[in-house]
């Protein structure tokens, strides 16, 4: 009887045991199945949005070149407004603004600051670490007709160049 008992037993055992895995098999079946299903849709609506997106910047820049282009048209009716910087049109809808192509000039910070330092020691500050009054130097400087960049002595600046900023043009929305 305990033979008999034991075999039972062991038989109840591997046939838990093989109850358990085929839950797992089937949970894992179902899971591998259900991510497979959610990859698939993840990827299907990333193409979607990848269109969508690229259609959006082609007809973005295509609505701002017209945009672009009516600006002319409007300069020449006078209801574009234009600074040195740039040209702007205002509309019910948004803002034209079409910045103008410019120079921005580029520091080496390190070779700028010797020159400052020993050239035009009252444009840094002296903390514990020297600070370029930028805004103060800058008003002072001018560009030759070469584009070299000197200072109210005539002094070539070292550490400054030029630097072309291309021409930018967007649509602000209200």
């Amino acid at each position: 009887m305990n033979q008999l008992n034991e075999n039972l037993n062991t038989v109840n055992v591997t046939l838990e045991i093989e109850n358990r895995i085929e839950e797992l098999k089937s949970f894992s079946e179902t899971y591998m199945r259900l991510k497979l299903t959610a990859q698939a849709k993840i990827d299907y609506y990333q193409r979607k949005f990848d269109e969508l997106e690229k259609d959006f910047q082609e007809k973005k820049e295509r609505i701002e070149n017209e945009v672009k282009n009516l600006m002319v048209i409007g300069e020449k009716q006078g209801i574009v407004k234009e600074t040195k910087t740039l040209k702007k049109l205002d509309a019910l809808s948004g803002v034209a603004v079409l910045t103008k192509q410019s120079k921005t000039i580029v520091k080496d910070d390190n070779e700028f600051m010797i020159f400052l330092q020993k050239n035009h020691p009252e444009f840094v500050e002296i903390k514990q670490v020297s600070n370029i009054k930028w805004m103060e130097f800058k008003k002072q400087l001018s560009l030759t007709d070469s584009g070299t960049i000197v200072d109210s002595d005539g002094m070539i600046v070292e550490g400054l160049s030029l630097k072309d900023v291309p021409e930018k043009f967007e649509i602000k929305l209200k």
